[in-house]
């Protein structure tokens, strides 16, 4: 084990070590950890040849660990026998966890590669090192080199996609080793996501690419590998941002801004010199055929002139093709991790571990008691939502408004006819009747409903009011999480209007022209939009606190029910003590 990858945290008694290990995909992030991953920033910014790839972004992550004794070989272990389980919960209280005196260590681990490379010093090795694999080298130069024969091409690649899977061998809390291709069919065999001919080679058609590249995997392979006892585990983004490139930004924003307005303002005289340029090049174009047809002689001047003009039209899609979708993360702050890839993984790594509870979990139970009845008659039933509770059930165990009618109370029939997202809370009408839903659901899809939200912003808006427009999609490998892209995306509109500005805050309403999966979340955290993340999202902004909701509340929505218009707004007292 080299010792620079082993870092010294100092021991338990500044701070109470956690009891259970840490459930990466909900979490508070332990004091530790906080210690650990300032350290790690300090390591970064002593690099400068790694500041290019940091302003892009990239995942890192800390793992809080203590010695398991001086038995088996540290230097090159190969098999690191049954974990010791964490203290158990029976320890209650500062004078009664064993760790309080321990030595504490930390490991750091950062996401795929650093400045183009799998190991760095200071941080764990990857579970696999491609790079260092002459077979996977020269079969990838020997694949690309078919460029005819298709059929061996593609069976080649993914036998040597099946090959790289299984190099990934990860371990367990009871020492038990799996690779990935095992992992993942174990735990899709589990959820009930059967596929024919799934043992052969199928169950590698659901492993992401990257998958054991994240760094959870990586920390935890390491800990295990050297007789290390996981404590608690924590990830953060890092991008960094020069205080030049923030002014510059700033003022590019503005400038963007103002000349969104005046597009907007001139969205009908385009569209309207649009027409006619189509029209124009419609004849130009009949006229060019028929001078083609007339002089055979410049045959090839035309041909090449088609080209030109192919080539720029090609020119131009390509220009559009390299528009990324960009994922919203903001530097310094500590994010769950992703589930597509690390979920299953995990899922198997922390076996012979005692986990902590999600957030979500723990307060399961009290968020059914906190909905309101707002308003109810024969046709709908107006409830007040509080974050965390979903608004019908999910693949998973947690409660939801559902939950709710059915105990506490009971309808012989009811239909929901809009969602809130689980972290969002407010007004979640309900009709009563199938007309009433029917009618409902129409209005909703001719965008006739008024909704009006008010949220609490982590930064300083600029402006007063405006439009946001941005083209978003699920992000595949990370659900339910949501990514701006302008290719590939489906339009989101959302009008703001700044109530009140704060210190270092602000908050604002928000008024959704649609209604697209964290449309909200994305348009205010987004660079793009008002770069200024909800207050507690943990998804796109800060992360969780013990107490913290997110800072988004469905105040106010209008609906026409049997032909007349209704109108439900909650009283302003309610928002503030929210936030």
């Amino acid at each position: 084990m080299q010792k620079s990858r082993l870092h010294t945290l100092g021991t338990g008694a500044d701070v109470n070590p956690p009891l259970l290990f840490t459930n990466p995909f909900s979490y508070v992030p332990h004091p530790l950890c906080r210690k650990a991953a300032e350290e790690v920033r300090e390591m970064l910014n002593s690099h400068a040849e790694w500041d290019e790839e940091l302003r892009k972004g990239k995942m890192f992550g800390v793992l809080i660990v203590i010695k398991k004794g001086e038995s088996g070989n540290l230097e090159n272990p190969e098999f690191p026998g049954k974990m010791d389980k964490p203290v158990r919960s029976e320890y209650q209280g500062n004078t009664g966890n064993p760790l309080l005196n321990t030595d504490l260590y930390y490991l750091a681990a950062f996401s795929g590669q650093l400045n183009g490379e799998s190991e760095v010093e200071g941080f764990v090795p990857p579970v696999f090192d491609v790079t260092k694999s002459e077979y996977f080298q020269r079969e990838m130069h020997e694949i690309e080199l078919l460029v005819e024969n298709k059929e061996e091409r593609r069976g080649r690649s993914e036998a040597l996609q099946d090959w790289l899977f299984q190099q990934y061998k990860c371990l367990n809390g009871f020492g038990e080793e799996k690779n990935l291709i095992e992992i993942f069919t174990a735990y899709y065999r589990q959820k009930m996501l059967k596929q024919e001919n799934y043992e052969r080679n199928a169950a590698s058609h659901h492993i992401p690419s990257g998958s054991g590249e994240c760094c959870a995997p990586k920390l935890l392979q390491y800990a295990y590998q050297n007789c290390l006892q996981p404590i608690c585990m924590a990830e953060f983004w890092v991008q960094k941002t020069f205080e030049d490139e923030k002014a510059r930004r700033q003022e590019d924003e503005k400038t963007r801004r103002q000349e969104d307005e005046k597009a907007r303002r001139h969205e009908d005289e385009k569209t309207r010199r649009q027409e006619d340029e189509k029209t124009r090049r419609r004849e130009d174009e009949k006229a060019r055929r028929q001078e083609d047809e007339k002089d055979v002689d410049s045959e090839g001047k035309n041909t090449e002139r088609r080209e030109g003009e192919a080539a720029s039209r090609q020119y131009k899609k390509d220009q559009f093709r390299e528009v990324i979708a960009s994922e919203i993360r903001c530097d310094g702050r500590f994010y769950p991790a992703c589930h597509k890839k690390c979920k299953p993984i995990l899922s198997f790594m922390l076996e012979g571990i005692e986990v902590e509870r999600s957030l979500l979990e723990q307060q399961d139970t009290k968020l059914l008691n906190q909905v309101e009845i707002v308003y109810e008659d024969a046709h709908i039933l107006v409830v007040d939502k509080p974050s965390g509770l979903l608004s019908v059930p999910g693949r998973g165990l947690l409660k939801s408004v559902a939950d709710w009618i059915k105990t506490y109370h009971p309808l012989p029939n009811f239909w929901f006819v809009h969602r809130l997202d689980q972290d969002t809370s407010g007004l979640l009408v309900i009709a009563k009747d199938e007309a009433t839903y029917k009618d409902l659901q129409q209005q909703f899809i001719r965008h006739e409903v008024k909704k009006t939200y008010e949220a609490l912003l982590d930064g300083v808006v600029a402006g007063e009011e405006g439009k946001i427009k941005l083209r978003m999609r699920p992000d595949p490998y990370d659900p339910p999480r949501q990514i701006v892209d302008a290719m590939h995306g489906k339009q989101a509109v959302t009008r703001w209007k700044v109530v009140e500005r704060l210190e270092n805050q602000t908050r604002v309403e928000l008024y959704p022209d649609t209604g697209r999966t964290h449309q909200l979340r994305v348009h205010c955290a987004c660079p793009e939009g008002l770069n200024a993340p909800i207050h507690n999202d943990r998804l796109y902004g800060a992360e969780n606190t013990p107490d913290g909701s997110l800072c988004l509340y469905a105040k106010r929505i209008v609906v026409k029910v049997d032909g007349k218009e209704m109108a439900f707004e909650v009283e302003k007292t309610k928002i503030l003590k929210l936030y």
